[in-house]
């Protein structure tokens, strides 16, 4: 999740403001209600083409070498999601300023959202200012400065600001372990089989990534799920990444 501030009237060469303008225009006549009704086309799952300035790969090149070579090769769309695309602010004037709320998949470039953005209004515009808001479960208002981080380790308590890892993964689906199961995996063997229902999963299983917590809820290990006889309703393990 992102929180973008995109001017409109300029365009620059990179989508963002460290590129080289390439076109001006006068969009004081762009209002909210203009760019209010070309959001709706860049929601869901549209196509981008990475800008060149960008470390996507073109024939094995990273784009930002070719372009700084002088070269500007053709690259092919990607399919992105941006599943939230909301303008939260408006400052009308030659160079209208929006403030946008971004939710996104993968790969996304904001930047070129509102490279295309500027294009869908016929004006142009550029990414002013970014500022990435959460990363999965993890959000900004959670976060501490490096100088909040270093001032808690002066005073013996950065402990309170260690996301514990089983929360880190709590995206994944868990599996608590009996006692002697924990340690049976904390010397690399895998857990007993389970019950699929024990999962409570939605979708495939096979191969998906899971938690194995202790009973005190601590992150143990990270093993993949397999289904196996009885039609799938038995599940077995195997072990990716030991932590105790």
């Amino acid at each position: 999740a992102y929180r973008a501030v995109m001017v409109l009237g300029v365009t620059t060469d990179s989508h963002d403001a460290q590129g080289r303008v390439v076109a001006t225009a006068d969009a004081s006549g762009v209002t909210r209600a203009d760019l209010e009704r070309v959001l709706p086309r860049f929601r869901g799952v549209i196509a981008q083409v990475p800008p060149m300035i960008s470390a996507a790969r073109v024939g094995g090149e990273r784009l930002y070498r070719l372009a700084r070579q002088g070269r500007t090769v053709e690259r092919q769309p990607r399919q992105v999601t941006v599943s939230t695309l909301e303008l939260v602010a408006w400052r009308p004037g030659p160079r209208p300023v929006a403030y946008l709320d971004v939710v996104c998949s993968k790969g996304t470039y904001v930047r070129t959202l509102c490279h295309d953005l500027g294009q869908a209004l016929g004006c142009g515009a550029y990414l002013h200012f970014l500022v990435r808001t959460a990363q999965g479960p993890f959000r900004q208002e959670e976060s501490v400065t490096l100088e909040e981080l270093a001032a808690a380790a002066s005073r013996g308590e950065v402990g309170r600001h260690v996301v514990p890892a089983a929360r880190a993964l709590s995206f994944l689906p868990g599996v608590t372990l009996r006692p002697e199961e924990a340690r049976r995996v904390a010397h690399g063997l895998p857990p007993f089989p389970r019950g699929a229902h024990e999962l409570a999963v939605s979708g495939p299983l096979a191969g998906r990534l899971v938690r194995l917590c202790s009973p005190g809820g601590e992150l143990v290990a990270v093993a993949r799920a397999y289904p196996q006889y009885r039609g799938g309703a038995v599940v077995t393990f195997r072990l990716e990444k030991v932590l105790a």
